[in-house]
């Protein structure tokens, strides 16, 4: 982190900025940037929850969100995983997606609530739904492994897709291993080399490996046909995300 960007942090964190202030609080608690000080990260996260707490009593998602965090790790607050789960349950019921998805990995885990792997699924899917990379990936990875659904490979392609077309790089990857081995699609080593070039691009290490192995077998033309639609694929996801 730069010097200038930090600089900035510390001087809206002053003014009040209560991102800010939880941000530094993170900087503090991982020493980023910042020599690592438990005692300064503590005073910036009860800052931090103090000015989410005004905004949570007027119902305000976003910090309902932020406050259940520090809730659920303990900064700044006493730890409350009830407590946590009850102001993701506030901001999720208000629409908000990182609140949403907060409320399925408290049901999965067990945190807060009593650990409820299809509510979790429930979450997950209406994240999913709203177009949210993350989730969309995890439940590519449910319907491959038949984690609280029946195992469908074909379904598991379609999320992982999902997740991909927003350069989601692991979901790239695995959608990648699916086209390599024909697992819920069709096998293509064309479609293959260009889903595991693209998440090896972003430095995805086992991308990378599995990239290696399926050139190895590709012939010259076939080699370049992967690579223009790697091209085209990345340019797609550029243009959606609008990436320059």
């Amino acid at each position: 982190m730069s010097g200038e960007k930090l600089r900035k942090i510390l001087e809206q964190a002053e003014e009040g900025d209560v991102f800010a202030q939880h941000k530094l609080g993170l900087l503090y608690k991982n020493g980023i940037g910042l020599p690592q000080n438990d005692a300064k990260a503590a005073e910036w996260y009860r800052r931090a929850a103090e000015r989410y707490q005004q905004a949570a009593n007027e119902g305000n998602a976003e910090a309902e969100y932020w406050l259940g965090n520090l809730y659920l790790w303990g900064d700044g607050v006493p730890k409350n995983e009830a407590k946590a789960f009850e102001l993701f349950w506030r901001a999720g019921a208000q629409g908000d997606l990182g609140a949403q998805r907060a409320l399925g990995r408290c049901y999965m885990e067990g945190k807060g609530v009593p650990k409820d792997e299809a509510k979790a699924f429930e979450w997950f899917e209406k994240v999913a739904e709203q177009g949210d990379a993350e989730a969309q990936f995890n439940l590519g990875v449910r319907f491959a492994k038949g984690e609280d659904v029946p195992k469908d490979g074909m379904r598991a392609v379609e999320w992982y897709q999902k997740a991909a077309l927003q350069g989601h790089a692991e979901a790239q990857f695995c959608l990648g291993v699916c086209y390599a081995e024909g697992t819920g699609v069709p096998a293509n080593d064309v479609h293959a080399y260009a889903w595991l070039s693209l998440a090896a691009a972003k430095g995805y290490e086992k991308a990378k490996k599995r990239l290696a192995e399926v050139e190895s077998v590709l012939t010259a033309s076939r080699r370049g046909k992967a690579q223009e639609l790697a091209a085209t694929i990345f340019a797609s996801i550029c243009e959606a995300n609008s990436i320059s």
